[in-house]
């Protein structure tokens, strides 16, 4: 009998160099530790975007220019109706499709 799947609770586990296969749901998992193989090559977590008005991150640009715009009010204002939005271009079209213009 081999060892418990953690996740599926399969006992047909198995095990290689640096990790293990369940059989049971197609799992794999990785030990990464400094000896392994390719460690280097492990990608770190992302650099997250800080917000420069509150304590907030983010993965990707756009979503900080999103909370910008709805949440400091920072970027483009449509001038009819205040709306705020994050790019010259969507301001554009927030004219034409809200404000027929």
């Amino acid at each position: 009998m081999g060892k418990h799947c953690k996740y599926c609770d399969s006992q047909d586990v198995v095990d290689y160099g640096y990790g293990s296969f369940c059989r049971g749901c197609n799992r794999k998992t990785t030990i990464v530790t400094k000896d392994t193989p390719n460690a280097k090559n492990v990608n770190p977590l992302p650099k997250r975007v800080p917000c420069p008005h509150c304590s907030k991150k983010f993965l990707k640009q756009l979503d900080q220019k999103n909370h910008l715009a709805m949440v400091h009010k920072i970027g483009y204002t449509c001038s009819i109706c205040g709306f705020v939005l994050v790019s010259e271009k969507s301001l554009k079209n927030h004219m034409e499709w809200k404000h027929n213009l």
